[in-house]
C-alpha cells in the first residue's frame, strides 16, 4: 500500500511502509485519451501538483466521473467484481469532523462515491480517480478482482504486512483516503515531511537504492510522499512511460503521468485565452478542464437583453450576465444549437439564466425571454417565461418549490399586503406564493382543504394572517402554521383551527421550545416571557407542559410540570429560591435523575425522593475541570475548598484544592490528582508542595506489590510500608531543584491541609488559567491547547 494510516499510521517514524502499486510500471493501455502525453521534463519531484488542483473538492460531478470511467472502461470485461464503470456497493454512515463533512448510509455507484467523498473531504475527484490507478489499476482494468476493491486505495495496507480488515470495501477505502489526505493538510509540521524545506526522500524501500533531496513545495506535493515516501529515480525519469530500473518506485511519476494524460497539467493549464472573474468562477463549477475545457476564445461584453459577458470553450460557451448570473452550456445539444441559430444571447431568447435539466426525455433552459423546452419528438420549442415578473424572495420560494414543474407561470403581478404585518404575494397557474414582511415565503397549491379554507377566511388579509410554513402530512393528518392559527386537516374533521401561541415565544426561548418539541414537547404559552435578576438573572416562560429557562449566561433548558426534582424546585421558589435556575436537563439513569441548577445539584430515586448537595463553593474551570471530571468529579475529588490559583515556582503551574485531594496543572499542561493524607502525598506537602524542592506532580500514585511511587518535577517519591517516603533526583534534575517561592516558607512541620492566603487579582503577566488540553487524535500525536481563558482571581501560592 502507499498510505500512512490506520494501524500503520505510528510506524511511519520508524518504518518505511509502501505497496506494490508504488513499484510497478504505468498502466496506459490506448495512450493518453484527453490530453497530450506528458513530457518528463515538465516533472518537477517538489512540485507534483498544485493545492488548487488536489484540493478542490468540485472539480468533477457524479456525472463527469461517470462519463470519464464509461471513457476509459470501454474495453473492461467484468471478472469476480464489475467493472468500476458499472460497480455499485454500499455507503457508511460517516459524522462530520474537522477534515470531512461527514456521510450517508446508502448504496452508490463508483462514480457517485469518488464525487460525494471529493466534495464531502475537499479532494479533488480527479485526485482520486488517478489514486484508484495508481493503487489497483481500477479505471482501466479489465475482469478486476474482489480484492480489487477490497483495498482500492491502498489504505491499510502496510507493505510486507496483512491489510487491516476494518478498512476494507471501495467506500471505506475511498472515504480513509481522501480523509487521510485532509489530516496531513491539517498537520503540517507532523509527520516525516514538511513543505517549504529540503526534505530527504528515498527513492525505494531497499536502502541500497539510496536517497536524494527534494525540495517540497507545497502541501499537496507532500501529502503524496507522506502517503507514500519514495521519488521517483533517474531511470524512470529518462523515460516517464518505460519500465525503470530495479530501484525505480512509480508511485509519484503514475500520480504526475496520469493526471497529466487524463485531465492535462496538474500544475497549471493551458488556456489560449484568460478565463477571469464570474467566468472563472462558473468553469471551475462545471469541470474546469474535464467541464468546458480550456478557452478557445476571449471574455466578450454584449450589451444585448440588459448586458452581459461570454466565453467560448473547447466544450461549451460560458455566459455570465450583469445581473451576475453564470451558466456554462455543452456546444451540440439540441437547445444550445437552437439558441445560437436564435442569435444566441444577442438574439430574441437572451441570456441563459440556468443550467439545462433534462428529466424523463424532457430537457429545458430558462432564457431572458423565453424558456426552451427539447424532447426527441418535439425537438426544441419555446414558450414565454413569466407574464408577470416574479423576483426576490417570491423568486428564491418559486425555484425551491419546482418553478414551471411546480407553482407554474405566475397569472399575476406581485402584491404587497399591510395586514397582519404586512408581505407580499403572487398567484401562479398551480397556487399562491407569500412572503412576509419578516422573510418566511411559503408556497400553496391551489385547491387544497387548507388552503381552500384560509381563501375563504380572507387569506393573508383575513383572521388567519400569512403562511409561515409548508403544508405537512403525516397519517392522514395535514398542518399548516400562520400568523394567528395553526391549521389542522383531516378526512374526518375537515380544517380545524387553534390559536397559536397566547403569548409571544421568542429569543433564546423560542429556541428551547423548538428543540424539545414544540407544541408536542412544551405545548402552548400560558404566560409571558417574565425577567428574573435572581442567582444572575434570566428569562422564564410557562407552557402547558412544562416551563422554560433562558439565563442571562445564556443556558436554556426545559422542564415538565410534575417530575420529581422540578416540583421540589418550585416549592424551592424556582428560579427566585435557594436552588437557582436550572443549568441542565433532567438526566436519569438507573432510576436515578438529576438536574444541576445555579447553586445545587439536585438528585431524585424513588427511594429518596429530591435530594440536594452544593454546587462547587469555587469556581472549578480549564484544565483543572478536565482533570477532575477524569478522576471522578464529586465521587473523586469532591468539592472544590478554594480557588484555581497560580504558583510560578518550579516552571509554574495552577492548583485547587477539593474536599479528597489536590489536582495540580502545570505551564506545560499535565495534570494530576492525589487524595490528602497518603504517604508520598503528606510528605510532599511537608517538603513545600509545588512550591517546594520536589516540584510539581507529573503522573499519578502507582503502587505495586506494596511500593507506591510518584514523578515530581525535581524529584521520583517512593513509599513502602518498611521505609516510608524516599525520594531519588530525576535524571538531569540534580542542579535545578527549585526553592520554595518568595515570601513563602515550605511546612515541615504539620502533616495537615495547608491554608491559603487571601486571594488578589492576577497580574498582566500571570500566565492564564489551564484549559483543558484536546482527546489525542486517531492520526497523530496530541497537541496541548495554548490557549487559555483566565481565570477569574490567582491566589498566592499555597497548597492544600
Amino acid at each position: 500500500m502507499t498510505v500512512r494510516a490506520g494501524r500503520s499510521l505510528t510506524l511511519l517514524l520508524t518504518a518505511v511502509l509502501v505497496s506494490a502499486a508504488a513499484l510497478v510500471a504505468p498502466v496506459l493501455p490506448g495512450g493518453p485519451a484527453t490530453a497530450e502525453a506528458a513530457d518528463g521534463k515538465d516533472y518537477d519531484p517538489g512540485y507534483i501538483i498544485s493545492d488548487e488542483n488536489f484540493y478542490d473538492g468540485n472539480a468533477m460531478t457524479a456525472q463527469e466521473v461517470q462519463t470519464f470511467l464509461n471513457s476509459k472502461g470501454t474495453s473492461c470485461v467484468a471478472g469476480e467484481q464489475p467493472c468500476i464503470k458499472s460497480w455499485q456497493g454500499p455507503t457508511v454512515a460517516k459524522a462530520k469532523d474537522s477534515y470531512c463533512n461527514g456521510y450517508a448510509a446508502g448504496t452508490q455507484t463508483a462514480a457517485e462515491i469518488i464525487a460525494g467523498v471529493g466534495k464531502s473531504c475537499g479532494i479533488s475527484q480527479k485526485a482520486l480517480v488517478v489514486l484508484l490507478q495508481k493503487e489497483q489499476s481500477l479505471i482501466t482494468r479489465t475482469k478486476p478482482t474482489n480484492r480489487a476493491y477490497q483495498i482500492a486505495t491502498g489504505y491499510g495496507c502496510p507493505d510486507g504486512q496483512p491489510c487491516d480488515a476494518e478498512y476494507y470495501g471501495f467506500f471505506n477505502q475511498v472515504y480513509r483516503a481522501a480523509w487521510q489526505y485532509k489530516v496531513y493538510k491539517s498537520r503540517p509540521t507532523s509527520y516525516g515531511f514538511q513543505a517549504g524545506r529540503v526534505n530527504t526522500i528515498p527513492y525505494n524501500f531497499k536502502a541500497s537504492c539510496g536517497s536524494g533531496p527534494v525540495y517540497i513545495q507545497n502541501e499537496a506535493t507532500r501529502a503524496l510522499y507522506i502517503y507514500t515516501p519514495f521519488q521517483a529515480n533517474e531511470a524512470i525519469l529518462k523515460n516517464i512511460y518505460g519500465n525503470g530500473d530495479s530501484c525505480t518506485s512509480f508511485a509519484q511519476i503514475n500520480t504526475w503521468t496520469f493526471w497529466s494524460d487524463w485531465f492535462g497539467s496538474p500544475t497549471g493549464i493551458a488556456h489560449a485565452y484568460p478565463v477571469e472573474g464570474g467566468i472563472l468562477s462558473t468553469w471551475t463549477a462545471h469541470g474546469g478542464v474535464a467541464g468546458p475545457g480550456v478557452s478557445t476564445g476571449p471574455i466578450t461584453w454584449s450589451t444585448a437583453n440588459g448586458g452581459g459577458w461570454y466565453q467560448n470553450f473547447t466544450n461549451g460557451i460560458i455566459t455570465h450576465t450583469a445581473t451576475g448570473v453564470g451558466a456554462y452550456h455543452q456546444h451540440g445539444t439540441g437547445i444550445t444549437t437552437a439558441w445560437k441559430r436564435a442569435g444566441a444571447q444577442d438574439g430574441t431568447w437572451g441570456w441563459p439564466l440556468t443550467q439545462e435539466t433534462c428529466t424523463n426525455g424532457t430537457c429545458q433552459i430558462t432564457y431572458t425571454n423565453v424558456i426552451a423546452t427539447w424532447t426527441a419528438t418535439t425537438g426544441t420549442t419555446t414558450q414565454p417565461r413569466h407574464p408577470y415578473e416574479v423576483s426576490g424572495g417570491i423568486a428564491g420560494t418559486w425555484n425551491k418549490y419546482g418553478g414551471l414543474a411546480g407553482p407554474g407561470l405566475s397569472t399575476g403581478p406581485i402584491t404587497w399586503s399591510t395586514a397582519n404585518g404586512g408581505g407580499w404575494y403572487q398567484n401562479f397557474t398551480n397556487g399562491i406564493i407569500t412572503h412576509t414582511a419578516t422573510g418566511v415565503g411559503a408556497y400553496h397549491q391551489h385547491g387544497t382543504g387548507i388552503t381552500t379554507a384560509w381563501k375563504r377566511a380572507g387569506a393573508q388579509d383575513g383572521t388567519w394572517g400569512w403562511p409561515l410554513t409548508q403544508e405537512t402530512c403525516t397519517n392522514g393528518t395535514c398542518q399548516i402554521t400562520y400568523t394567528n392559527v395553526i391549521a389542522t386537516w383531516t378526512a374526518t374533521t375537515g380544517t380545524t383551527t387553534q390559536p397559536r401561541h397566547p403569548y409571544e415565544v421568542s429569543g433564546g426561548i423560542a429556541g428551547t421550545w423548538n428543540k424539545y418539541g414544540g407544541l408536542a414537547g412544551p405545548g402552548l404559552s400560558t404566560g409571558p416571557i417574565t425577567w428574573s435578576t435572581a442567582n444572575g438573572g434570566g428569562w422564564y416562560q410557562n407552557f402547558t407542559n412544562g416551563i422554560i429557562t433562558h439565563t442571562a449566561t445564556g443556558v436554556g433548558a426545559y422542564h415538565q410540570h410534575g417530575t420529581g426534582i422540578t416540583t421540589a424546585w418550585k416549592r424551592a421558589g424556582a428560579q427566585d429560591g435557594t436552588w437557582g435556575w436550572p443549568l441542565t436537563q433532567e438526566t436519569c439513569t438507573n432510576g436515578t435523575c438529576q438536574i444541576t441548577y445555579t447553586n445545587v445539584i439536585a438528585t431524585w430515586t424513588a427511594t429518596t425522593g429530591t435530594t440536594t448537595q452544593p454546587r462547587h463553593p469555587y469556581e472549578v474551570s480549564g484544565g483543572i475541570a478536565g482533570t477532575w471530571n477524569k478522576y471522578g468529579g464529586l465521587a473523586g475529588p469532591g468539592l472544590s475548598t478554594g480557588p484555581i490559583t497560580w504558583s510560578t515556582a518550579n516552571g509554574g503551574g495552577w492548583y485547587q484544592n477539593f474536599t479528597n485531594g489536590i489536582i495540580t496543572h502545570t505551564a506545560t499542561g499535565v495534570g494530576a490528582y492525589h487524595q490528602h493524607g497518603t504517604g508520598i502525598t503528606t510528605a510532599w506537602k511537608r517538603a513545600g508542595a509545588q512550591d517546594g524542592t520536589w516540584g510539581w506532580p507529573l503522573t499519578q500514585e502507582t503502587c505495586t506489590n506494596g511500593t507506591c511511587q510518584i514523578t515530581y518535577t525535581n524529584v521520583i517519591a517512593t513509599w513502602t510500608a518498611t521505609t516510608g517516603t524516599t525520594t531519588q533526583p530525576r535524571a538531569g534534575k540534580t542542579s535545578q531543584l527549585s526553592a520554595p517561592s518568595a515570601g513563602r516558607a515550605p511546612d515541615s512541620t504539620s502533616p495537615s491541609d495547608r491554608a491559603t492566603t487571601p486571594e488578589e487579582s492576577a497580574s498582566p503577566s500571570e500566565p492564564a488559567s489551564p484549559q483543558a488540553s484536546p482527546s489525542p487524535s486517531p492520526s497523530g500525536p496530541a497537541a496541548t491547547d495554548p490557549s487559555a481563558t483566565a481565570s477569574p482571581s490567582v491566589t498566592s501560592s499555597t497548597a492544600d
